[in-house]
């Protein structure tokens, strides 16, 4: 491990608040500040310019540290460089002790990413802390000890936005080579700048849309509980009102039907007001998941479907999940395939357990429906600790498959 025996670069300003116009003042300081000709400068712009595409773009963090990292391998003239960000972004900077390389571009960038490095005796940790860029002829703190031997001359210079410091970008030098100069460390540290304001903006905005979004699926389940259950409700009052002065089997029979039916709709609609208050997005997909393969296998079935969801669907994991879909969707295609019902009722309850419980009025289950037919949905139970389970039924089947929570 060398010791870094260069200075610390000319001081940068601390980063400021930028205007709205930050477009014009990138573009007229890196013309003021860089003695390396037009055209090197205009592809510093360019690649400024690359990375706020690629955030309008929707991209994720990590797709923008990449094209960060690859567009300063080759307008820095590096072999190797890669961006380390605090193990914990929660923590204020004083309390960080590591920085974690999140992205690496170039020569062994394949060794480098997730390696841990202190703040404390490092280059990175130095750049990190005064929020100023260090260069020298070698890094203080190897990485791996690859990067300890292979590279000498570095530059790390602090990704700032507004006051805070969100990483630091490193480019490496191969042993042997001409360090890098006040030219190239100057546009450098703009563009790291440039880059981290940008990504900050992009999660600043990305932020906001999230929060209106989160007030509007708050104002929409506030209209469902408001008016929507209420005017259910009042509707099946009525109809158990008209159930009690009916005489007619069959019309009193279509009634507890409607009223059935109405229930479940109220609970489904309870259920969909907690998945839109909780705000998560694994729950409702999983929740439109189990919804899709049910819609699916029944298809032009004229099977009635009532569909019950009980518990916090988030607390599923994706394994788990995928298991559960599966099960709801071999267990709805035997229904349909060879149940000869009329009705069916799918229910998902979380709780200490996960449970899938299918239910129909047809024919009963058949031995080799038993053997061939269900024998997938018990290898699936037994595979996370679980049970599936047919109670004895005077009519019709049950299915029940039922897994630890885990």
């Amino acid at each position: 491990m060398g010791t870094e025996s260069g200075r610390a670069g000319d001081r940068l300003p601390p980063a400021a608040p930028f205007r709205a116009e930050q477009g014009e003042i990138i573009e007229a300081m890196l013309a003021d500040t860089s003695d390396l000709g037009l055209e090197t400068t205009l592809r510093w712009i360019e690649a400024t310019r690359d990375v706020r595409t690629e955030l309008l773009a929707d991209a994720g963090d990590r797709d923008v540290l990449n094209l960060i990292a690859r567009k300063v391998l080759v307008l820095a003239d590096a072999d190797l460089v890669f961006i380390a960000q605090p193990d914990d972004p929660e923590h204020p900077a004083h309390l960080v002790g590591h920085l974690v390389v999140t992205v690496a571009s170039g020569s062994r960038a394949d060794l480098l990413e997730g390696e841990a490095i202190p703040v404390a005796g490092s280059t990175t940790g130095r750049a990190f802390t005064s929020r100023q860029p260090v260069h020298g002829d070698r890094l203080e703190y190897a990485v791996t000890r690859d990067v300890g031997d292979g590279f000498g001359p570095v530059l790390a210079v602090p990704m700032r936005a507004v006051d805070s410091t969100t990483g630091v970008l490193v480019a490496l030098r191969a042993d042997g080579r001409p360090g890098f100069t006040e030219d190239v460390v100057d546009m450098t540290a703009n563009f790291a700048d440039q880059a981290s304001l940008a990504v900050h903006l992009g999660a600043a905005a990305a932020q906001a849309r999230q929060v209106e979004v989160l007030a509007e699926r708050e104002r929409i389940a506030r209209d469902l509980h408001d008016h929507v259950i209420q005017r259910i409700f009042a509707e099946g009052l009525t109809l158990q009102a008209t159930l009690q002065r009916t005489q007619s089997p069959d019309i009193r029979e279509r009634l507890t039907r409607t009223i059935d039916t109405l229930q479940s709709i109220v609970q489904e609609i309870r259920t969909t007001i907690f998945d839109l208050q909780s705000g998560d997005t694994q729950t409702s997909g999983l929740r439109q998941r189990i919804h899709e393969v049910i819609d699916q296998q029944l298809g032009d079935s004229p099977l009635r479907t009532h569909l019950r969801i009980s518990g916090p669907l988030s607390v599923v994991d994706q394994h788990t999940a995928e298991h559960l879909v599966a099960v709801v969707r071999e267990s709805v295609s035997n229904v349909v395939r060879h149940a000869w019902a009329e009705s069916m009722t799918v229910t998902v309850g979380i709780g200490d357990d996960i449970v899938v419980e299918v239910s129909d009025d047809g024919v009963g289950l058949d031995p080799t429906t038993d053997r061939s037919g269900l024998a997938n949905l018990r290898r699936r139970a037994e595979s996370l600790g679980g049970t599936l389970t047919t109670p004895a039924q005077r009519t019709g089947t049950v299915v029940r498959w039922s897994v630890p929570l885990r």
